[in-house]
């Protein structure tokens, strides 16, 4: 071979090796025509933001690198001059972000970095529109933002503008289901137990396919189950169904089918839950499959209850006795799945000890044991409300209190002026016979009338009574012109 062919030969691959290394094919690019300041928890169609970067006059969260001149203002970050050109850092890991432009008419061309890798160009002539960038690498990324100097021809400048940057999670992501446990009794009996009439035996053939595991009745009345092996315990709260296969291999001679729990599920704590087929689905001399939601309305308990079963269970009990015979059952393939949203990762930190796990938090610095919302925020309302009814109790003992004190005082002065009045009753009694009052009545009558008109009048009693005490005399008081 050409020495110099060669050579062009290698040049060539390793221009097509730098192009790949340097441009994503997967990756995919939106513009929306949203954009401007967000916070924790804004959706942006589908997304929510789950961290926000602000930029703004002087950088604000971006970090501001170059020789150009920048400028801005308390909401939007300007690249004046070049070069230019700033970048940011998120704090969580995601798979979508999120650039909010500001572009108007004196805006030109940008490069996009992503984690140190040049994405593309993009015009930002009158974009003040949101640029999504989604299928990357669940991960925190860095993205920089490079003031080309291009313009358009249409274009006054070639400034470039921003309000921030976000990481975003899908709201509606893809789950994927994958196994937990998985028995299929191909080499052994895999640990499983028994509980009641029953003994168990591996067999390496005849299954769905290859080996099972088969249960022979003994016969003493009691209802048995295959058990789960003592491994299979543990926190299930993320399983969401349960299978398995049934073959009724003999069901003894006149026997009858029976109604009877189909599952029962065991916590740690002793609390149990159980699920009943709602029809009678037996199982046959076929293998027939079972399939079984994982959740509190499959087995009719609270969801309270099962919440404190699944998350630490013990055993499952799988129902083998169907008939009211000595039958002889076998299981095989008992599998239980759980889901996985394929753009999250089973994080479950809680940076702030509030109980609601960083994904769900768009509140991240509440203070830690904090009562709050599912979103992480603090019930601040129901702060509120309890301070008021401890307010208004608190106000009401003291309106209580203050009523008390006034019928005390009453009471008080009700006594004294009681006292007064018998003291006055006893002065009266002192002082006056009951035969001197009847006098005073009577010269009350006889002399009171001092003006002739047939009437006593108060000042003439007065009058009276005083002459009848001796304070005067008939003569001072006019009694003479009678």
């Amino acid at each position: 071979m050409n020495k110099k062919y060669f050579n062009s030969i290698i040049i060539v691959i390793a221009t097509m090796l730098l192009f790949v290394n340097n441009v994503n094919a997967e990756l995919s690019f939106q513009w929306i025509n949203l954009t401007g300041d967000f916070s924790l928890g804004d959706k942006l169609l589908n997304w929510k933001v789950i961290d926000w970067k602000d930029a703004c006059s002087g950088g604000c969260d971006w970090n501001i690198q170059g020789n150009g001149t920048d400028s801005g203002t308390d909401s939007q970050l300007w690249l004046t001059g070049t070069p230019k050109n700033i970048s940011v850092t998120f704090s969580k890991e995601s798979s979508t972000i999120a650039i909010m432009m500001a572009g108007d008419h004196n805006d030109g061309y940008i490069e996009l970095w992503i984690d140190d890798k040049f994405i593309s160009s993009f015009d930002s002539y009158n974009k003040s529109k949101t640029l999504i960038v989604t299928n990357l690498n669940f991960a925190i990324h860095n993205i920089k933002i490079i003031q080309t100097g291009d313009k358009n021809s249409e274009s006054e400048d070639n400034h470039a503008a921003v309000f921030g940057g976000a990481a975003l999670i899908d709201m509606n992501p893809i789950i994927d289901t994958k196994v937990k446990y998985t028995s299929t009794f191909d080499k052994n009996d895999e640990s499983w137990r028994f509980i009641n009439d029953v003994n168990l035996t591996w067999n390496s053939s005849g299954g769905n396919p290859s080996g099972y595991l088969q249960g022979n009745d003994i016969g003493d009345g009691r209802m048995w189950f295959f058990v789960s092996p003592e491994d299979w315990s543990g926190d299930w709260s993320q399983c969401t169904k349960l299978s398995y296969d049934l073959k009724l291999i003999d069901t003894g001679e006149d026997a009858n089918f029976f109604k009877a729990e189909t599952l029962r599920i065991i916590g740690v704590n002793g609390k149990e839950m159980k699920y009943t087929e709602t029809t009678n689905n037996n199982p046959n001399n076929s293998w027939k499959t079972y399939t079984v939601d994982i959740t509190h309305s499959s087995f009719d308990v609270t969801v309270d209850v099962f919440q404190s079963i699944i998350q630490n269970v013990k055993e499952l009990w799988i129902r083998g006795e169907y008939t009211n015979k000595h039958d002889i059952e076998g299981i095989d393939n008992v599998v239980l799945q759980y889901q996985q949203s394929n753009n999250i990762q089973c994080d479950i930190s809680d940076s702030d000890m509030d109980g609601v796990i960083n994904q769900w938090d768009t509140c991240q610095q509440t203070a830690e044991h904090s009562a709050t919302y599912s979103n992480g925020c603090k019930a601040h309302d129901i702060y509120l409300q309890i301070s008021e009814l401890r307010q208004e109790v608190i106000d009401q003992n003291q309106i209580i209190d203050q009523k008390n004190e006034i019928i005390i005082e009453l009471n008080s002065s009700i006594y004294e002026k009681g006292e007064e009045i018998k003291n006055l009753q006893t002065t009266i009694d002192n002082m006056y016979s009951k035969e001197d009052m009847e006098v005073m009545v009577q010269n009350i009558l006889n002399w009171g009338d001092t003006n002739g008109d047939g009437k006593i009048g108060l000042n003439e009693a007065i009058n009276a009574l005083m002459i009848t005490s001796g304070i005067s005399s008939k003569s001072n008081k006019g009694l003479n012109n009678e």
